[in-house]
């Protein structure tokens, strides 16, 4: 059988494509490889509070009011608190570079520890925006006002009516509430007030200005904990982008020292206890990977206690230029190993292997409470209602105001009756003082729940009696077309 001149050609081009793509495929273990050594060499003077340019390509946009400084090459050091945002570049072949960085931050370690750190390991196609402001200056901006626009003075009970300013009103912008539907202005006449966002036109961005509560008019920093530099994060990642088995997705290796027990972090508006090591990624959802130790991941005030070889995960969705977290966590699940298999663990402070994923018999065993299906001791008891109030799909203004009112805690002492559990006596403990007709169940030996259906939405009662001495309880009222609020209380004998 003979070939043609033309069907040769095609051979060949097919080699050569084969060729050309067995060497890109070859060139990627390389380039990760190569990348890590010299993150590894570049970064070991890196001190506290402190990002480390690792490896090409890199760029960061400083804080307001920083001084000036240079990020442009591997070793350049940075401090944290002087940095807005860090973007790392994906493994690119044709330029034979994979962005690379590392940060040692102090979270809320003590000062007396200096040689202990939090480890950020930053790898791929990552963006990090520094949530503490640490070096912002009291900033304002510039705005005018669109026709009928409402000046409203106070969010309070003594609101009075809101003053309608007029189309292009001049404003002096000096702040906005925790979700940046309201600005905080300033009008010519000295009046001071709250305006609707969407009813100004600004000059500027304003993410740069400060949180003032809007119920009490305060800074939200002057209340708020004080946070070091990077404590409090907002990042975006590439996802499944690896580009071959020896690279690992995009995204950030998290480790916490030795015997520092639990670290406070927050990513994207979830708070993280971690004691441990962590793999984390953050697109239409934050995925955390708990390669070794423990944590607690709290969202929209739901909380999931995680060990090794678990993960949860958060659905993000867009605020204000930041990913957000926008519902509660899912349920502690297995990881799946072979996402981890490629992550660079040797650029970490501590040396620990990768904890297998949990078997379904050990997360249930993990999770699983087991209720006590006998009858609670007589005697007398105390009730705590937790301090503590979690809301869900609430108003700005009415979110805050619940949130004024937590930091308390009830607590009321009743005899408890030898026997079945008399869960409309228990009710009544809790002094809710609600009207309309009570509808008790059992829907399980050891749970007891109680729903009043009124006019303004439904109440939801509910108490698990977990031991002869203790019960752990629940109740939220479900407002009709407005938001959920709920709060946590236990029951315990005291003699």
């Amino acid at each position: 059988m003979s070939i043609s001149k033309a069907g040769v050609f095609v051979i060949l081009l097919l080699c050569l494509s084969i060729t050309v793509a067995y060497a890109q495929e070859d060139t990627c273990p390389a380039i990760v490889q190569t990348a890590l050594a010299a993150a590894d060499d570049a970064c070991t003077g890196i001190g506290r509070n402190q990002a480390c340019y690792g490896n090409i390509n890199l760029s960061a946009v400083p804080q307001a009011g920083a001084p000036k400084f240079s990020f442009s090459q591997p070793g350049d050091l940075v401090n944290v608190a002087d940095v807005q945002t860090l973007t790392l570049s994906p493994l690119d072949r044709e330029s034979d570079v994979w962005g690379v960085a590392l940060m040692k931050i102090q979270a809320n370690l003590p000062d007396t520890l200096p040689g202990q750190n939090v480890t950020f390991l930053l790898f791929g196609d990552v963006e990090i925006a520094n949530a503490v402001t640490t070096n912002v200056e009291a900033v304002t901006l510039e705005g005018t006002a669109g026709a009928m626009t409402p000046l409203m003075e106070s969010f309070t009970e003594t609101t009075t009516m809101p003053t309608m300013l007029s189309d292009g009103d001049l404003l002096t912008i000096d702040g906005r509430d925790s979700t940046g539907q309201f600005l905080h202005v300033i009008i010519e006449d000295g009046t001071v007030g709250w305006v609707p966002e969407m009813m100004v036109q600004v000059e500027g961005d304003t993410n740069i200005l400060p949180v003032i509560d809007l119920l009490s008019g305060e800074s939200a920093s002057a209340s708020a904990p004080t946070l070091n530099p990077m404590q409090a994060f907002y990042f975006k990642t590439g996802a499944n982008d690896a580009p071959c088995e020896e690279a690992p997705d995009s995204g950030i290796l998290i480790q916490t020292p030795e015997g520092a027990g639990q670290v406070e972090l927050t990513m994207n508006g979830v708070d993280i206890q971690l004691g441990s090591t962590t793999y984390v990624q953050a697109g239409e959802e934050l995925t955390f990977n708990l390669i070794e130790g423990s944590s607690v991941v709290t969202a929209e005030g739901v909380s999931r206690t995680l060990q090794e070889g678990t993960r949860v995960r958060v659905p993000l969705e867009e605020q204000d230029g930041n990913l957000v977290a926008a519902a509660e966590p899912s349920e502690v699940e297995p990881y799946d190993a072979s996402e981890l298999a490629a992550l660079p663990l040797g650029l970490l402070e501590r040396d620990i292997t990768i904890a297998a994923p949990l078997t379904a018999e050990e997360l249930a065993a993990l999770g699983s409470v087991e209720l006590y299906e006998g009858d609670p001791v007589a005697g007398r008891w105390r009730y705590t209602a937790v301090d503590s109030i979690t809301s869900e799909g609430c108003p700005p203004q009415l979110a805050s105001a619940l949130s004024n009112v937590s930091g308390y805690t009830t607590e009321t002492e009743f005899e408890l009756p030898g026997g079945k559990l008399n869960l409309e006596e228990l009710f009544q403990v809790s002094e809710m003082g609600l009207e309309g007709t009570p509808v008790f169940s059992e829907p399980q030996p050891g749970v007891y729940v109680m729903e009043i259906t009124m006019e303004e939405g439904t109440f939801h009662w509910e108490v698990r009696v977990v031991s002869p001495t203790r019960m752990e309880g629940m109740y939220s009222l479900s407002m009709v077309d407005i938001c959920t609020f709920s709060l946590s209380f236990t029951v315990e004998a005291v003699g």
